[in-house]
């Protein structure tokens, strides 16, 4: 063998080469002796092995000429093994598959039992990284894509687990989404929003949970859900009992095609509605057809002793500050037709003790307007109310008696005298009105004689009007003397600067009359220091021991901007009453308002003015007002 080595040692390169051709059959090489060999021997060409050869040294062979046909069809490996690509490159199987049953990429796993209890086992691990700092760039660890074809066949699935384990429960996730980094660390754990998809996910009969936690579906920025089923049934949607409060259904939007059309109760029900809220029904008739829009069918059962009453309908006024106009309005609004009764009682057999019964403590007996028969007295021609034992007879009503003939006297033919009661304490007012509910009331004497309002005990009379014009309360030229003007006139002056769209308060100053001149003038030195947002800082009294009224106000200011100034008389902090406010609207200066009076103010009471502005800086603007009081 030494010989054999020492022989091919002897060869030139080009005689070394020829050894490419050379056939070895069968033989076993020494190490030393292979060492010996291969330490010149460089296969360029073919090299045929039909025996067993033992090489212990690297063989050197040309770059891309091994193929998969050129590897043994079954391998172990021996040892942890990793394969490393160089950058850019790409690693590409492309099978192409015609007939039979074929699984292109196959890992066959198996996890052994052993000794130690917490091994854990992933068969395919993509330990991905990304160091890239550009923003444009993108990263997806796993991609399936279904490439266009020319036969437009289908895909089955692109991602297929099945367990094909005949044990329950022996695969706990198919699917495991987890953020072991940090909290929050996935954005979505499956996100099937493209708006091209069918179906996002389809459970079948399978159901979503969420364990013993709270879900959520969809989040602040979701416009709406639809539930979509074939319609063929009845609770199509089941949800658990008392799942849904008020508060999740969505106003004004379930109606009688909702409900059932037979509805039984499990329990008292009761309706609360809030000011300007009520219950309305609208109701068409059909034709030819006895109909009824509302009915009620009740079965009394009185034979408990403890049974005193039961009502079908019982309508209730509550206890409040006022009273309800009525606790049953009937209206007939067709112009066209009659209703023939307004309330008919019929009688089916059971009878009527009363048809009305208004013999409670405080009930008095209000008919209404008579005209014809508003009240049908069984087609009787005179209508007669009370009998000999009625002591007195009271209407009650919110347009008085009605005279339907020229008979519009009333007559006491006794004493003359008329006595208009009420049965509290309180004002009676004698109210004119024609058909339009407005009408001028004239009182005459009989003849030349003098009208008399008031009698040696009354303490006081009070004229009113609405306040929405001059010379409301007219009296004869020169019948005023200075006896009838109680107190002294006078007035005050408030002023400052405008707020920037807030509240700022101007107290009493030593004033100019008309706002223009001096110090306190408008926009005046005095006057743009006097303001304060802080009412008790430039409130003062302006009559120490002398209580007054104030009966009105003028008001100039600099500017209104495009929203306007609010100013307000007050006074101890506090609007008076009535309040005594004008307004300066958009593009003018000036505003004034009065007041017949005022209640009192104390003496030693603080004042200012109140002024307002919204929306927008009128800091830079100035207010002044003079508000006229008058001293008792």
């Amino acid at each position: 063998m030494q010989r054999l080595i020492a022989y091919i040692r002897g060869f030139r390169p080009r005689q070394k080469a020829l050894l490419c051709a050379l056939v070895i059959t069968a033989i076993a090489l020494p190490a030393y002796a292979y060492k010996e060999f291969v330490h010149d021997l460089r296969v360029t060409g073919d090299l045929e092995v039909v025996g067993t050869t033992t090489l212990t040294g690297g063989i050197t062979l040309p770059a891309n000429n091994i193929t998969y046909a050129d590897i043994s069809d079954s391998s172990a490996l021996d040892a942890d093994t990793t394969f490393t690509a160089a950058d850019g490159i790409d690693f590409t199987w492309a099978p192409t598959h015609t007939s039979g049953d074929t699984n292109f990429w196959t890992i066959d796993a198996n996890q052994t039992d052993d000794a130690a209890a917490t091994d854990d086992f992933d068969a395919l691990r993509l330990d991905l990284t990304s160091e890239s700092g550009d923003a444009g760039d993108t990263f997806d660890g796993l991609v399936v894509i279904w490439e266009e074809g020319t036969a437009n066949t289908i895909m089955d699935s692109a991602i297929k687990i099945d367990n094909a384990e005949t044990t329950a429960s022996t695969m706990t996730d198919a699917i495991l989404v987890t953020s072991s980094g940090v909290n929050l660390g996935v954005t979505d754990g499956l996100d099937v929003s493209a708006a091209n998809l069918a179906n996002a996910v389809n459970i079948g009969a399978n159901p979503i949970v969420t364990g013993n936690v709270a879900g959520t579906i969809g989040d602040a920025t979701t416009d709406s859900w639809t539930l979509t089923t074939d319609g063929t049934g009845d609770a199509e949607i089941q949800l658990p009992a008392n799942s849904i409060s008020a508060s999740e259904l969505t106003d004004d939007t379930v109606d009688g095609t909702e409900l059932a059309d037979t509805i039984t109760l499990d329990a008292a029900l009761g309706i609360t509605s809030g000011a300007g809220e009520g219950i309305a029904m609208t109701h068409a008739m059909t034709a030819n057809a006895i109909e009824t829009a509302y009915l009620i069918t009740v079965t009394a059962d009185d034979n408990g002793a403890s049974t005193t009453e039961q009502f079908v309908m019982y309508l209730d006024a509550a206890p409040s500050s006022e009273s309800v106009d009525a606790l049953l309005v009937i209206d007939n609004s067709d112009t066209d037709d009659v209703v023939l009764d307004g309330i008919l009682f019929r009688d089916a057999g059971g009878g009527f003790t009363d048809a009305i019964d208004t013999g409670g403590a405080n009930i008095n007996a209000g008919t209404g307007t008579l005209i014809a028969d508003a009240l049908d007295s069984s087609g009787a021609t005179a209508l007669t109310f009370g009998s000999a034992d009625t002591t007195d007879f009271n209407v009650n009503s919110d347009v008085g008696i009605t005279f339907a003939n020229n008979s519009e006297s009333l007559n006491n033919l006794v004493d003359a005298t008329f006595d208009f009661g009420r049965d509290t304490a309180g004002i009676v007012i004698l109210t004119a009105s024609d058909d339009d509910a407005v009408a001028a009331l004239t009182i005459l004497p009989g003849g030349a004689e003098a009208l008399v309002l008031g009698g040696a005990s009354t303490t006081s009379t009070t004229l009113t009007t609405d306040g929405t014009q001059d010379a409301e309360v007219q009296l004869p030229e020169n019948s005023i003397g200075p006896d009838e003007i109680a107190g002294v006139p006078s007035s005050f002056v408030g002023c400052g600067d405008l707020a920037n769209a807030g509240t700022l308060y101007g107290g009493p100053i030593a004033d100019s009359f008309d706002g223009t001149g001096g110090e306190y003038a408008l926009a005046g030195t005095a006057c743009s220091a006097n303001d304060n947002s802080t009412e008790a800082t430039t409130d003062e009294s302006i009559a120490a021991n002398t209580a007054f009224k104030i009966t009105g106000m003028y008001c100039v200011v600099s500017g209104s901007g495009s929203n306007g100034v609010v100013l307000t008389a007050r006074s101890a902090e506090a609007d008076l009453t009535p309040s005594l406010t004008c307004t300066v609207g958009t593009g003018n200066t000036t505003c004034s308002t009065v007041l017949g009076t005022t209640t009192d103010v104390a003496a030693g009471a603080t004042v200012a003015i109140k002024s307002v502005t919204s929306g927008e800086d009128l800091s830079a603007q100035d207010f002044w007002c003079r508000v006229g009081v008058i001293y008792k």
